[in-house]
């Protein structure tokens, strides 16, 4: 079976070692794959006793296949997973409902050393923080290995210090991808999702700009391009210009090079021209792709895990989802979803034995099936995803 219906070139968004097309699935028949299958794969060598482990996790697109695959984990081994964060109110455990919540229970555990978790799914801009303190769990002493398979960009979030670009100063010295701590779950990107009927698909930033000058009226001032209190819409055009987060010095470098500027200008200019509502500024989860769902904007940027909404949207056949494209670069913000151990984790073998179990080829295949942005080069040529 095919599984997707429309594809979506994302090989240099991951590091342009992919030279194949990257297919995100949103299936229809996506239901009928909650048990994984009947090919079980095999799992590391576990633990000779049942034990419970516990996930710290919250509830959107990136975690859809992780709590489908869980209840097949289990009936493998034999142990049993506790789900969601300790809410401080109540002392119960529940899955986080949004992006804060979830953060600062996942930070708190590690400063306070609480010991709550098992496993913890990890956003990549966390591992400074988390690695540099020993709030991880290292691989190695349980026996990980690299695997070639996993994209060379995604795997290089997961390691300490990373393997490219800027080190802070108390860094340097140590061996670059000294030791891997957490293992990508979702190669998350951040896309450009566009009406083909309202503005087309663009080949540059400056083709964007032009087409989003005259829209439909009906979409005048709802393009999506307005930022959240997540600047990775920003972040996006700052990368497509040329621009830096940091410096080689580890300096943060947004407004201090010519460039960086230029592209907060223009950005800025985008926005106010494009009237964005107030709101869309301040919630925190990002919401233009709603826009694009419900059939009012003409274009917005957004994550391809969340592109698995697009088959609830009234105008599904209309919306497309492409690299942000390119002003002097094409360049695309990785966001990757990762999985570690806590350094306090109670069942570490078993947290290792999920880990690598969940991010597994045959697992992130099934994944990839359910919607979830994969994070292996062997499936972005595997026949049923492409």
């Amino acid at each position: 079976m095919r599984a997707f219906g429309w594809l979506v070139s994302m090989g240099s968004a991951l590091g342009g070692k992919l030279k194949s097309v990257l297919a995100l699935a949103w299936l229809l028949a996506a239901a009928g794959l909650a048990s994984c299958g009947s090919d079980t794969p095999e799992l590391p060598e576990s633990v000779t006793r049942p034990v419970t482990i516990r996930i710290a996790a919250f509830q959107g697109p990136e975690t859809t296949a992780l709590f489908r695959i869980i209840p097949e984990w289990e009936h493998i081994t034999g142990n049993t997973v506790e789900l969601g964060i300790i809410d401080r109110e109540t002392g119960e455990r529940m899955v986080a409902g949004d992006y804060v919540t979830y953060r600062e229970a996942v930070i708190s555990n590690a400063e306070q050393g609480l010991g709550e978790y098992d496993v913890i799914i990890v956003d990549d801009p966390w591992m400074p923080y988390l690695a540099t303190n020993n709030h991880l769990a290292p691989l190695a002493p349980f026996g990980y290995e690299r695997d070639p398979d996993i994209v060379e960009r995604s795997s290089s979030l997961g390691v300490w210090p990373p393997t490219f670009g800027p080190l802070p100063p108390d860094q340097e010295g140590i061996e670059r991808g000294a030791e891997t701590y957490a293992l990508p779950l979702v190669g998350n990107v951040m896309m450009l999702w566009y009406r083909q009927d309202i503005i087309g698909k663009p080949e540059t930033l400056d083709e964007l700009r032009t087409n989003l000058d005259n829209p439909d009226p009906a979409y005048i001032g709802s393009a999506g391009l307005a930022p959240s209190t997540n600047p990775h819409v920003f972040l996006s055009w700052l990368a497509s210009r040329g621009g830096d987060v940091f410096d080689r010095a580890w300096r943060p470098t947004p407004l201090r090079s010519s460039i960086a500027a230029e592209a907060f200008a223009e950005y800025i200019d985008e926005a106010t021209r494009l009237g964005i509502p107030f709101d869309e500024y301040v919630d925190e989860r990002y919401t233009p792709h709603a826009r694009m769902l419900d059939g009012t904007a003409a274009a917005a940027v957004g994550w391809a895990a969340d592109a698995q909404q697009i088959l609830t949207s009234s105008v599904s056949d209309q919306l497309r989802v492409t690299l942000f494209p390119a002003g002097r670069r094409s360049s695309t913000i990785t966001g990757n979803w990762l999985l570690a151990i806590p350094d306090d984790s109670a069942q570490p073998e078993a947290a290792y034995d999920f880990i690598t179990w969940a991010t597994s080829q045959d697992i992130m295949k099934t994944s990839a099936l359910l919607g979830v942005p994969p994070a292996r080069e062997s499936l972005f040529n595997d026949r049923e995803l492409v």
